[in-house]
């Protein structure tokens, strides 16, 4: 199933940098994308279960937990066409 791992945020925190000089300062070298139409820091994956909230999970950049999750069935094109979960650090 892919899924795509989407992480919860607060860059408003941080000397004033737009949301994607804050990407690029701190989750571009781990691999992750950023889309600047939804303001989203990102990547997808294959996983073979839809993890649940509260649950913890292991990303590319350390473990998080989901805060919610959102099963796609229509698949559509764009950002919000494929499964995923919003994780936030612990």
């Amino acid at each position: 199933m892919k899924l795509r791992i989407e992480f919860d945020y607060d860059y408003q925190d941080l000397d004033d940098l737009t949301e994607e000089e804050y990407f690029d300062k701190y989750f571009r070298e781990a691999g992750l994308s950023f889309d600047k139409e939804v303001g989203a820091i990102f990547y997808d994956t294959d996983v073979p279960f839809m993890p649940q909230e509260g649950q913890r999970i292991g990303t590319k950049i350390g473990p998080y937990v989901v805060e919610w999750a959102c099963y796609e069935i229509d698949k559509s094109e764009g950002y919000y066409g494929v499964s995923r979960v919003v994780v936030k650090e612990e």
